[in-house]
């Protein structure tokens, strides 16, 4: 057994800022818990090693989701594993959300937590390649950069979005939301990838205060009464103990914090009675409220240029390794998607709640499962993401055994708003592909393809191919109400010593990629925890 000051359960995006942060006082003894290995791997630094990492066995979760009406197959969600969660396995699009988002919370009964107060401290967290601004960070830890497609393709699809009244934004996390342009990605400044470990935790492990401990499964938070004071977890096969002098802060995602507190005791009665659970205390919001975007591609096939489909396989793929080892560029050392887009979905929609992502490549169909095959020949993909769905889900343990991964029941969509919004979004990908400017490029849509026409018909084969967009938010949402389960301080109610600090927490989907303000909201955290420590 031994005796720490904060122990922080996960080393995802929320976890190794935290750890940053609160390890800063040499006299504050931090233990951080990871179930996963380092991130020292040639795929994690590799921008484009995203592609063999979602369905990595050592350095991703796979998930299981409940089937549902409609899906010719049951989902799998990958999530990251190892130091940086899954800011070390995913795509890197880094995006801020709207200001409305955050302005949003307050709806839930919460303050300090607007854009007021979130934006300057996503100025203080990056570290922007096109240099600081009034809006742009440019001396934070995390380096973040702009890698533009290359023309002719990269400048038709900017005219393409200008022909639907789309302006070309420099910077798609600037002060306007609706318009195309190049994202900005979580690579640094030398195209290797930046990810939460980089960034924050890796800069800390030199002070001799921070323990981090990766192989460590987290088994349950230990309780004093209604006091966390520690946790259990095995490594290498051998149960160990740890006890927290100050607090515990989970920081394991949307899917597994819910899932700890409820092995812990901590949720819905009855949900940790069948269990076999004692509860500690009564919080039926827990795994609850969860939400998460919805997203589909529609892929076609390219006429009169190459693509990327064949630079990633034979002796092309091998000159693309060599070119980013030797000079870290080339399409090696991109991330997901070139180009983005801001729109929405109808006129009544106050802000853009849809998504797009264009990138020259397409993969053989297989989605549902994380089959990221690429095709032989060439093509194009649009995605779409749903930003902000009305439909929630649940997620619930049923053993106390943290190993055995919990039921996810996301209850897609369960609105008519839902529906609406999914076969819109699908006319809007189908029309931008249509412009004018990229027609000399397209061949065909390869998917649902041109027979489907109809709302019944998109929407069946929406329901029958989307996925997660890796984004889920909500399921230990902060608030005051009866179905909340942290404070605006992130404290869990009706336990003391006890945080969740991650993506569980956000009361609402943001619009964009989650990646960002996770690590923005824990930034934030931290600066709650400083201030009540002082």
């Amino acid at each position: 057994m031994r005796e720490f000051d904060t122990i922080i359960v996960g080393a995802g995006s929320a976890g190794c800022v935290v750890a940053n942060r609160l390890s800063e006082d040499p006299g504050h003894r931090v233990l951080v818990l990871e179930a996963g290995p380092s991130d020292l791997h040639p795929l994690v630094r590799m921008p484009r090693g995203w592609v063999k990492l979602t369905k990595h066995p050592k350095r991703s979760w796979n998930f299981p989701v409940e089937h549902e009406e409609g899906r010719p197959e049951a989902e799998t969600w990958a999530r990251g594993r190892g130091l940086g969660g899954s800011s070390s396995i995913n795509g890197m699009l880094y995006c801020r959300g709207a200001p409305e988002d955050y302005d949003g919370w307050a709806d839930f009964g919460v303050t300090g937590w607007s854009w007021t107060e979130m934006a300057p401290v996503f100025r203080k967290i990056e570290n922007h390649q096109l240099g600081g601004d009034v809006i742009r960070g440019g001396n934070g830890p995390l380096q973040v950069s702009v890698r533009p497609l290359a023309d002719p393709l990269g400048q038709a699809i900017l005219d393409a979005g200008a022909s639907l009244s789309l302006d070309h934004l420099d910077d798609l996390n600037g002060a306007r939301r609706d318009g195309v342009g190049t994202y900005t990605h979580t690579v640094d400044h030398m195209g290797r990838r930046m990810s939460a470990a980089r960034a924050f935790l890796r800069p800390a492990m030199r002070r001799k205060n921070l323990v981090v401990q990766t192989g460590a499964q987290v088994l349950r938070i230990l309780f004093d009464g209604r006091r966390a004071v520690g946790v259990e977890y095995l490594v290498g096969g051998r149960q160990r103990t740890a006890r927290s002098a100050s607090e515990v802060i989970v920081a394991c995602g949307a899917i597994q914090s819910p899932q700890l507190l409820q092995v812990s005791g901590v949720g819905r009665h009855d949900v940790l009675s069948a269990a076999g659970v004692q509860t500690v205390t009564e919080l039926p919001g827990v795994g609850r409220n969860f939400a998460e975007h919805l997203v589909v591609a529609l892929p076609y096939r390219l006429a009169g240029m190459h693509g990327h489909n064949r630079s990633f396989s034979g002796l092309r793929l091998v000159g693309e390794v060599l070119r980013y080892y030797l000079a870290g560029t080339g399409l090696m050392s991109f991330g997901a998607s070139e180009i983005g887009a801001f729109v929405r979905s109808s006129s009544d929609v106050t802000y853009p709640d849809l998504q797009l992502s264009l990138s020259p490549y397409t993969f053989a169909r297989g989605l549902l499962q994380g089959r990221l095959k690429l095709e032989a020949e060439p093509g194009i993909t649009i995605i779409g993401y749903a930003l902000r769905p009305e439909s929630r889900g649940e997620i619930t343990i049923r053993s106390a055994d943290m190993r055995d991964m919990p039921p996810i029941r996301p209850n897609w969509l369960a609105t008519e708003n839902d529906r609406r919004t999914a076969i819109s979004m699908m006319r809007i990908m189908r029309d931008f592909v249509a412009q004018p400017a990229l027609q000399p490029f397209v061949k065909q849509e390869l998917w649902p393809g041109p027979a489907v026409q109809s709302d019944d018909d998109m929407l069946a084969a929406f329901r029958a191919t989307f996925v997660s967009g890796l984004h889920a938010v909500g399921t230990c949402r902060m608030g005051n109400d009866a179905d909340a389960v942290v404070d605006e301080r992130l404290r869990v109610h009706g336990v003391d010593g006890l945080r969740v600090i991650d993506a569980s927490v956000i009361p609402a989907p943001i619009s964009g990629n989650t990646n960002g303000p996770v690590m923005a909201l824990a930034w934030r955290a931290a600066d709650l925890v400083l201030e009540e420590r002082r």
